[in-house]
């Protein structure tokens, strides 16, 4: 049978329909459900659809059985659909953009609904909701976004993949196996399906699969089972599970009221490096991270004898966020405050013949943040709507080409416009949303536009007066690559003068005009140097003394010494050509998964150890470097400054999963801080000014601007932006001179109006800010407002 505009179901459809009714009116039970998910599966990686690298048995016969879907989506990668399973909304709309990213404690999920519903829910395998990369680790039941405190009564899971012979957390507790990972979990929940069902508890089992997501290590007997190839013996292994799950519900008598729902997270990874390990599409266009079919459209098969009495052949689009709605219409339950919008619709009139078509479109987004970018797609019954940039749109009728060979945009420019503008529309709102607008005790995270800058009284002003009272030290690590180190000849701060509006900053710190000064109530650790604030403390090139640079450290010292009335100690840690991607990588992150060629896994987060070990080394011996360090009132560890990002922007991995990296970054350092109410401030890399506002290194910006929009770091992490600090002239006098390797000097001498701005810069790089003084001193003092706005607002002068 076949629904979808087919006439030959109508039959079926009212037999079926009839069968329902029957079903309500003699007061059946409720049904039990699982509900399992394949980590990495294409389309094409079932041999009901076509593969023959390998057969798959058993999910071949709950499609003969059951309702079988041609057009399932899930989201473009892993967490995101996960996200959306739980919650039947799109993951933008809860932060979740990428594979890694947490859960909003604030969303209902389906195991919190089924319980309002009466069933007792269990999780077991993967569930990489609770913001943990890498391989899978044990979740602790401290954790609060581990499944036992998602609405799960049992868990025997992991973080993220798992392969043989691993450690899962039985709720919450390390316990090793042995085995293939997938007999394993489908053994587990068998285990606690048993013991339901004797009491005749309705369940809900929820059994995500870590196969076949790399590094695929089968079995042997399923290595040779599929002729050698590791991703299609982990295809085999969970095959047979689900082939166990299935003769363990008959053989408990309740495979008949058991609804089973299998699909995977999305579309077929593809790795041109090591063909071994792609996944088939099935022919689709794209693979898993894409807007085509083939990064999206999963396999997908309902088994549930009660109701699906007659095998279904399906055509209408539906997908992971459709589960929800529509197991919450199965449960029949109406869940307290449930958070909306749902994106999903509920399938039950699907089930029962009664679903033509799709009644809404469906929306696809890899955004990252809180403004309309990144690919999206927009989907329904017939057209589908993909957006790859701003003016790049292309349109594909699924109908007739699913493999989508045919751009009809320039074909058909009037349903481009109408997708478009429904497309744009569904994002406004899922921005909303993200914005923190769908939760009752609504908090809008910050926009991340920037306020017009203050006056330098105005600044002066604010930055008069500190907390009353004396306390621990107050210590702030400063941290990045280059920029931050400082490549500015302390002489160039001399261009603060130029003009009224800065002419009194120099004053402040030149007050002979010569000389400038130092602060006995600010102290400074850098490389081995230990003393009060001064100048010297940027690019240096000795770790036993002083040099004649500064960087940012040098006004963001002696701001934060005027606002804060204890002491204050500054420990900078600054390491040029070090990417966050790699070599800041924090351990929340996990590694790569691939790593990059020519890396091995201790290439990353080589400096991210680094810090931290100089960091403690510094706070261990506070007495000897700083002999006046009172130990009896202690330190607190009150801010972090981060300015970074230059390298990142040359892979495109670092750069789409700088945001994320950032936000593992800060929770790590508060985490191993023992200081969660750390604030942060983040320079927007400013590289070249404004007007490099584009490319690449824009999605770096985006991604460190991506802090502000983070709900839970609202007053507590901001984001500034540097470009606007760099003088114009500077920027734009750079392929005048010596750092236009075009330029022909001999034909085109510098002038001596280009001279005398080039004489400001002690540095021809774009990434160490062309060693502008001015711009280090502005960069500073932006740093240190941000800081304070985040600090106790100030009281009594010190």
């Amino acid at each position: 049978m076949s629904f979808g505009g087919d006439r030959r179901g109508l039959v079926f459809a009212i037999l079926l329909l009839a069968s329902l009714v029957a079903m309500c009116a003699a007061g059946a039970t409720k049904p039990n459900i699982i509900l399992c998910m394949s980590d990495d599966q294409g389309w094409g990686d079932v041999s009901y659809n076509g593969l023959k690298q390998i057969q798959t048995p058993n999910l071949d016969a709950m499609a003969a059985a059951g309702l079988r879907f041609n057009r399932f989506y899930a989201q473009q990668s892993c967490s995101p659909a996960r996200a959306s399973v739980m919650t039947g909304r799109h993951p933008n709309r809860m932060g979740v953009f990428w594979p890694g990213m947490p859960l909003r404690k604030q969303e209902i999920t389906v195991a919190q609904a089924a319980k309002h519903a009466g069933y007792v829910t269990g999780h077991f395998g993967k569930w990489h909701l609770n913001g943990v990369a890498g391989p899978g680790k044990v979740m602790p039941d401290s954790d609060p976004l581990s499944p036992r405190n998602c609405g799960f009564d049992e868990s025997f899971s992991v973080s993220n993949y798992f392969e043989t012979n691993s450690i899962f957390g039985r709720n919450g507790i390390p316990e090793q196996t042995s085995g293939d990972g997938s007999d394993v979990i489908v053994g587990e929940a068998l285990k606690f399906i048993r013991s339901h069902a004797a009491k005749k508890q309705p369940f809900l089992s929820v059994i995500w699969f870590g196969s076949p997501h790399a590094p695929h290590r089968p079995l042997p007997a399923d290595l040779q089972a599929a002729g050698g190839s590791a991703y299609f013996g982990e295809i085999a292994a969970m095959d047979r599970s689900m082939g166990t799950l299935r003769a363990g519900l008959r053989q408990l008598g309740i495979a008949d009221n058991t609804l089973v729902w299998f699909c995977s997270d999305n579309g077929g990874w593809q790795d041109p490096k090591n063909p071994d390990a792609n996944g088939v599409t099935g022919g689709l266009r794209g693979r898993k991270g894409d807007m085509y079919e083939g990064g999206i459209r999963v396999p997908c098969v309902i088994e549930w004898p009660a109701r699906i009495t007659r095998p279904v052949v399906s055509d209408i689009p539906a997908g992971v966020v459709d589960i929800y709605p529509t197991l919450v219409e199965i449960m029949e339950v109406k869940v307290p405050k449930q958070v909306e919008p749902l994106d999903g619709i509920s399938l039950v009139p699907l089930m029962a013949g009664q679903m033509k078509m799709r009644p809404k479109p469906m929306g696809f987004w890899q955004g990252y943040g809180g403004n309309i970018t990144g690919p999206a797609a927009w989907s329904d019954n017939r057209y589908k709507l993909v957006k790859l940039g701003d003016k790049t749109n292309e349109l594909y009728n699924l109908t007739v080409d699913p493999m989508e060979q045919t751009n009809l945009a320039a074909q058909h420019p009037e349903i481009v416009n109408r997708m478009k503008a429904e497309l744009e529309t569904w994002q406004q709102s899922v921005l909303r949303s993200f914005r923190g607008s769908d939760y009752p005790t609504n908090q809008p995270a910050s926009n991340g536009h920037q306020a017009k800058p203050a006056s330098d009284k105005a600044r002066s002003e604010s930055f008069s007066a500190g907390p009353s009272g004396k306390g621990p030290l107050k210590v702030f690590i400063l941290a990045g690559q280059s920029n931050m180190d400082g490549n500015a000849n302390v002489s160039t701060i001399d261009f603060l003068g130029e003009d009224k509006e800065h002419g009194a900053l120099l004053k402040k710190f030149k007050p002979d005009g010569k000389t400038m000064v130092t602060r006995d109530d600010v102290w400074i650790a850098h490389r081995g140097v230990y003393g009060k604030l001064g100048p010297g403390y940027g690019a240096r090139k000795s770790d036993d003394k002083l040099g004649n640079c500064i960087g940012p450290e040098y006004a963001f010292g002696y701001f934060m010494g005027e606002a804060v009335a204890e002491q204050v100690l500054l420990i900078k840690y600054s390491v040029g050509g070090q990417s966050l991607y790699q070599n800041f990588r924090p351990p929340s992150a996990g590694l790569p998964d691939p790593l990059p060629a020519k890396t091995k896994a201790e290439d990353f987060g080589n400096q991210y150890r680094g810090l931290i070990a100089y960091v403690h080394e510094t706070l261990d011996n506070l007495k000897k470097h700083f002999p006046n360090y009172d130990e009896k009132a202690g330190y607190e560890m009150l801010g972090f400054v981060w300015f970074q990002g230059y390298n990142d922007q040359f892979d495109e991995r670092a750069r789409k999963e700088y945001g994320t990296n950032l936000v593992h970054l800060i929770k790590d350092l508060r985490a191993e801080f023992k200081a969660p109410n750390m604030k942060v401030v983040v320079g927007v890399m400013g590289v070249n000014g404004v007007q490099n506002e584009l490319g690449k290194q824009k999605e770096v910006r985006d991604g460190q601007r991506f802090v502000n929009t983070v709900p839970e770091f609202n007053g507590n992490v901001k984001a500034i932006e540097t470009a606007p600090l760099l003088h114009p002239e500077i920027v734009a006098i750079k392929t005048a001179g010596w750092l236009n390797k075009d330029r022909d000097l001999k034909k085109q001498p510098i002038t001596p109006e280009e001279q005398a701005m080039l004489n400001r810069a002690t540095s021809n790089q774009g990434y160490h800010y062309y060693g502008e003084g001015r711009f280090f001193i502005l960069l500073g003092r932006a740093m240190a407002e941000a800081m304070q706005e985040m600090i106790q607002p100030p009281t009594t002068s010190k």
